[in-house]
This record gives structure tokens, sequence and C-alpha cells, in this order.
């Protein structure tokens, strides 16, 4: 559970470009190699004092990791004794794909692009539209994608030729579907899920 939320975090925060999240997720993977209530790693063989596992079949091998610590009863209260036994210590495959996996994240950040950088910025016009306007500057042909929620916004993908030194601006014209309710725009490079930017509004 611990290892499926914290993958689910660091997707996120990959896409919103959120740093505080990724170090969170960081932080959960900590939780399992010795940063928990007992100051002991969940892992065979690596992190904090580490212990054996059961593991009847395969034998004792390095970065196997067991089903995890369980509640103890009915209550919200940590439960791994030193008994080693099934089921909490048992080791078992899904918890060790789900490392893997959210390693995926937290060990290949995408690098910053040098070549763009962009704001998106939203305002009203008179007539009660949304105008979502995003100004960048850097090099090459880019194309920015906008997705909506509330917003009618005909006209798919903008592209600019970008100039070192030139900002360029690109704008979408959008109308709301609800006025009561809010509503959110994320605007980012086609093909780069990691460099989105959002804005909301009432």
């Amino acid at each position: 559970m611990l290892l499926s939320q914290a993958k689910g975090l660091a997707v996120a925060s990959r896409l919103r470009g959120d740093s505080a999240g990724l170090d969170l997720a960081q932080r959960q993977a900590q939780w399992v190699v010795g940063r928990n209530p007992f100051a002991q790693s969940t892992m065979y063989g690596e992190g904090y004092d580490w212990a054996q596992q059961y593991s009847v079949s395969s034998g004792d091998f390095v970065g196997s990791l067991p089903v995890g610590m369980q509640s103890r009863g009915t209550t919200d209260l940590p439960y791994w004794p030193a008994q080693n036994m099934y089921v909490y210590k048992e080791v078992w495959v899904h918890s060790s794909n789900r490392w893997l996996w959210l390693m995926q994240d937290l060990m290949h950040a995408p690098a910053a692009d040098s070549a763009l950088s962009f704001t998106v910025t939203p305002s009203t016009a008179a007539n009660g539209d949304v105008i979502i306007r995003v100004t960048a500057t850097g090099e090459g042909r880019r194309t920015f994608t906008l997705r909506t929620d509330n917003l009618n916004a005909p006209g798919g993908a903008r592209s600019a030729v970008l100039r070192p030194g030139v900002p360029a601006t690109l704008e979408w014209r959008a109308r709301r579907l609800d006025p009561r309710e809010p509503w959110l725009a994320v605007v980012g490079e086609q093909g780069a899920p990691h460099r989105w930017r959002e804005v909301s509004g009432r």
C-alpha cells in the first residue's frame, strides 16, 4: 500500500513539476529501508538494521521485500514482531516490483530543458471568455497543447518557432461550460508530460 501510494505521488509530482511531492515520495521509500517506527529496514541486505525474512523456497537474497508491516488487531498501531514468520515477513514479489516501479520516477527525474522556458497566464475578456496566454522563450519549433475542465477551448494545439531572446506568445480563448463552477487549464509542450503548467479560476 505504501509503495503504491508513493508511486502515484511520484507520477503526479513529475507531471506537475512538484519537487516537494517528489521529496515526499522519496521519504516514503526511506520508510521502507529504516525510517519507520521500528527503525528497521524491511529490505533484506539493504538499509538500516535489516533482518532475515521468511523465504522458504528461494532462500535469502539481497533486495527482497516482504508483505510488510500489519496493524495490530483493529487498531492503527504498526505490527512488526521479531519472529521471522508469515504473513508480514514473507517475501513477496509485488513489493519488490512496486519498489522498482517507484525508483523509475525517483532515480530518473527529467532534466531541465535549457532551450525552453514558458509561463501561462489567465485573464478574462469583457464578454466573459477566459484567455489562456503562453509566453515562451527558447529555441526551435515548439508545440503546446491545452487540456481543460469546465472550459470549451476550440483550436487544439498551438505552435511557434522560438528564437533566442525573442519571446513568443500563444493564446487560446475559451468559454466556461458552467459559470457557477471553477475551471482548470493545463498547458504543456507536446511530448513532454513532465513540462506542464496549470492555472485555474472561477
